[in-house]
């Protein structure tokens, strides 16, 4: 049976490293992977990670080892018993009716004139509370969220209020957030980011680009508290295919199946390569709301027999697809950073992408891959029949790309760094931080 996270902690646990909470809303998930890696790197890097999710993932959503590990060991806010209402809601209220009142006229101003956002602050502010309680009873006091979404506006309300009604001889609460955009930055003014920076303690950008978005928002005094940390793969468990051919004429699409990825401009770039004399097949790994869309696209364009649509896999079988795979591509039209272009680049295997957002930070055109403009079917067919026609191309950008991860984007290189971060954080104890 596994451990609860949320046990209280004994004193010598306490002095041995500093304890943080991961605040996600939901974990773990396929397409937030990239949150396992990083907890396991903070944890080698003498960190204790508590991870904590608004929302549990259902039974079918977990896919993988890591998966099942990762859901043991998360505590979960929703739902909420009528046992944790009373000892984390209404208790406080009733003793300290001055910081309760104080932090939910917090909540409820950062909803503004917004009727709907006014009540959805004040449900946060009742899972603030219950965060703020759990980590209390937990010895946690820095609470790390992942996304400038509610998992940080519950980070923000749980430290405020535990800030409020702390003694003088506690440590302070303290939280910071990881930015990854872009989806932050379409709602700007909805997901406070100026008023949550102003707050945290410190704020990871995923890429320059990130960090850049967040500039122009917020207060240059606060520019300091901006840190790139790029995500990352370990290139161990995405390595090359060795010995193993790969399927002629083969393109793997990895991604959540949602408009903004690009699969119908990689559906037109495949009709046109047909009609060129090119017959390439594309396997697009991946679930999601547009897969009805992409699969009539697809019998429309007389497709069926060159696409296949596998549907969410888990980590222990993608590095497979991979490998099976001669060209790697995502024709996206936003992003922030995507982790499956590093697993790809990892693995040896030539990419296809958009000069989007973050991505001109992994991809350098002509050299650890082939950046196309976003939306323009006839340049990525372009790219793809010149890679799937030149064995030494695909080579050289594949080994290329791989270098580039290595060098830039091993998460065992970048935990450390987020580690310290977070140990220099005022709700952890710095003291006792010991860089590996």
């Amino acid at each position: 049976m596994a451990h609860s996270p949320f046990q209280p902690a004994d004193r010598s646990a306490r002095t041995a490293s500093p304890r943080v909470c991961y605040m996600v809303n939901r974990y773990p998930l396929v397409s937030h992977t990239f949150i396992q890696r990083e907890i396991a790197a903070v944890r080698e890097a003498g960190v204790e990670v508590v991870p904590v999710a608004l929302r549990g993932s259902a039974a079918d959503e977990v896919l993988s080892e890591g998966d099942r590990r990762a859901r043991q060991e998360t505590a979960t806010i929703r739902p909420v018993s009528a046992r944790t209402l009373w000892c984390a809601v209404i208790l406080p209220c009733l003793r300290r009716p001055r910081a309760f009142v104080a932090t939910l006229f917090q909540a409820l101003r950062a909803g503004r004139t917004d009727l709907r956002d006014i009540v959805w602050n004040g449900f946060y502010f009742v899972e603030a509370l219950i965060l703020w309680h759990r980590c209390k009873r937990s010895g946690v006091r820095h609470i790390h969220a992942h996304f400038a979404s509610a998992p940080s506006d519950l980070a923000w309300l749980a430290t405020s209020f535990g800030n409020r009604v702390r003694s003088e001889t506690e440590r302070p609460w303290s939280w910071s957030m990881t930015v990854h955009g872009w989806h932050e930055f379409v709602a700007e003014r909805h997901h406070h980011l100026r008023e949550k920076v102003a707050d945290a303690d410190f704020v990871i950008c995923i890429s320059d680009f990130t960090r850049s978005q967040l500039m122009r928002q917020v207060d240059p005094n606060e520019w300091p508290k901006l840190h790139v940390r790029h995500c990352g793969v370990d290139p161990t468990m995405f390595a090359p295919r060795g010995d193993a051919r790969a399927i002629p004429s083969s393109i793997l699409c990895v991604g959540r199946l949602d408009a903004e990825k690009g699969h119908l401009v990689l559906v037109d770039a495949l009709r046109v390569l047909r009609d060129r004399g090119t017959a390439a097949t594309a396997v697009f790994v991946g679930s999601g709301p547009f897969r009805s869309v992409i699969e009539d696209r697809i019998r429309r364009d007389g497709l069926s027999d060159a696409v296949q649509l596998v549907g969410a896999i888990g980590q222990d079988d993608l590095a497979d697809h991979y490998r099976r795979a001669e060209v790697f591509c995502l024709p996206t039209f936003i992003e922030g950073l995507p982790v499956v272009l590093m697993e790809a680049m990892a693995c040896g295997l030539p990419v296809v992408t958009t000069p989007v957002n973050g991505i001109p930070e992994l991809v350098e055109d002509g050299v650890t891959g082939m950046l196309v403009p976003p939306g323009r079917s006839d340049l990525l067919a372009d790219a793809l029949e010149s890679l799937l026609s030149s064995p030494s191309l695909r080579a050289s950008l594949g080994e290329a790309g791989r270098r580039c991860v290595v060098s830039e984007f091993d998460i065992r290189r970048i935990g450390p760094s987020i580690a310290e971060l977070l140990a220099g954080s005022p709700g952890a104890s710095v003291r006792e931080f010991q860089s590996p």
